[in-house]
């Protein structure tokens, strides 16, 4: 649990430090406008003109816009499809660019083009825990990539022709095509939730126990974000014995309650699994020790006779379901 709150606050970080950004960036041109109008003369000099506003205004809306796209919208597909449409709309700028007349609108979308890729970089890395040594080789060989892609620029800064920068759109479009119709036909990762026919108490007053584990299995051949579904567990039967006493109201009932390890963010990998614990807690008296039957229901049972067991259902969002199979 430790390590969801952690990366739970890391994610939080990542959502305040884009909205932060994106409050200093506007600050940015809303001082850069007005140092345009009071310095009117002086900024002709140096060549800025309306022109350049637009453009430089533009290029930042166009990062904001991308950095919310990659850390904040949800569209239920798989990392990789996300990936390829930032990569399109990317390539679509890049095009703009080798078809452009204007050599500054030019440079604005060189320097989208990059620092979207830098933003996607970091969030692949983020989101797949790469760790510090991938991060320092990933970046090294950004950095190689953009000193070499120097030698390939003409004499009016393009890499390739006008239609050459079509042709490319149209093949990242058909790819991006392609695998998103894959992702959403082959849906999601699929749940299974294994339990343990009967559990044993522990003894010494610690009264949580593992009682099975959620797999995530991943059919397709793209990572897949792991939504967990939610899941409650009850006493059903007669748990009278196990009642502790309260001075006010006599017997109080038996309290339960299931956890299943989760993280903010995690992944499982093409055709492969990753399997979360599921832990049951329990407060009651002089249950330690006890053997208990766990059962697997719809909802929770409404009936307090017969033996005592624990009803484990899924708690049904809002719109969604789940594929659940179960042993």
């Amino acid at each position: 649990m430790a390590m969801s709150s952690t990366l739970y606050e890391k994610t939080n970080i990542c959502d305040g430090l884009s909205v932060t950004t994106a409050e200093n960036v506007f600050r940015s041109v809303y001082s850069l406008m007005g140092y345009l109008t009071v310095n009117k003369k002086n900024v002709d000099m140096l060549g800025f003109d309306s022109e350049t506003l637009l453009n430089a205004t533009a290029a930042v809306v166009t990062i904001i816009a991308v950095s919310i796209f990659i850390f904040s919208v949800e569209l239920g597909i798989s990392y990789a499809s996300q990936i390829l449409i930032v990569a399109t709309f990317l390539t679509g700028v890049f095009g703009l660019a080798q078809r452009a007349e204007d050599q500054q609108l030019v440079f604005f979308a060189y320097g989208v083009i990059v620092i979207s890729l830098l933003i996607l970089f970091g969030k692949t890395v983020g989101t797949f825990d790469l760790g510090s040594e991938v991060t320092v080789v990933g970046l090294l060989a950004i950095a190689a990539i953009l000193f070499a892609s120097r030698s390939a620029l003409n004499s009016d800064d393009r890499f390739i022709t006008g239609r050459q920068a079509v042709y490319g759109l149209v093949v990242f479009a058909l790819i991006t095509t392609i695998v998103l119709t894959t992702d959403v036909a082959t849906g999601g990762p699929r749940y299974d939730l294994q339990l343990e026919d009967t559990i044993a108490i522990p003894e010494g007053g610690d009264n949580e126990v593992r009682v099975g584990s959620l797999v995530a299995t991943n059919p397709t051949p793209l990572p897949e974000r792991v939504d967990k579904p939610q899941y409650e567990v009850c006493t059903a039967g007669d748990w009278s014995e196990y009642r502790p006493d309260d001075n006010e109201d006599g017997r109080i009932p038996v309290r339960s309650d299931l956890t299943i390890e989760s993280t903010s963010d995690d992944h499982v990998l093409s055709y492969s699994s990753k399997s979360y614990p599921v832990e049951l807690g329990l407060i009651g008296q002089d249950i330690a020790g006890e053997s208990l039957v766990i059962e697997r229901t719809s909802e929770c049972p409404d009936t307090n006779t017969g033996d005592p067991y624990l009803a484990v259902f899924e708690q049904q969002p809002r719109g969604q379901s789940n594929r659940i199979t179960s042993d």
